[in-house]
């Protein structure tokens, strides 16, 4: 007899498969959640499986520009020659 995996042991593996994706694949993969759940043909459990991914696939998404953004920066060169870091703006 098997024994079903609770919520949060499911959220961990979803997490750890979401840890070895790429940000593109993880987008790719958003894409076709809504797909999915657009379709009318998805039951409710289903439903809240796909949401469940795409919310951890969200959360994901979000780390991952955040970091791409705090390791943007402008290389700028001063009358002098020097050269000199920025942080990039965001506007």
């Amino acid at each position: 007899m098997s024994k079903k995996k609770s919520p949060s042991d499911e959220g961990a593996q979803l997490a750890l498969e979401v840890d070895h994706l790429s940000l593109e694949e993880a987008l790719e993969r958003l894409e076709e959640i809504v797909n999915e759940m657009d379709s009318e043909s998805i039951d409710l459990d289903d439903s809240i499986e796909l949401f469940r991914e795409g919310m951890e696939l969200t959360k994901f998404c979000r780390q991952q520009i955040t970091s791409a953004e705090q390791k943007v920066q402008e290389v700028l060169e001063d009358a002098d020659g020097n050269l000199t870091l920025e942080d990039f703006d965001r506007e």
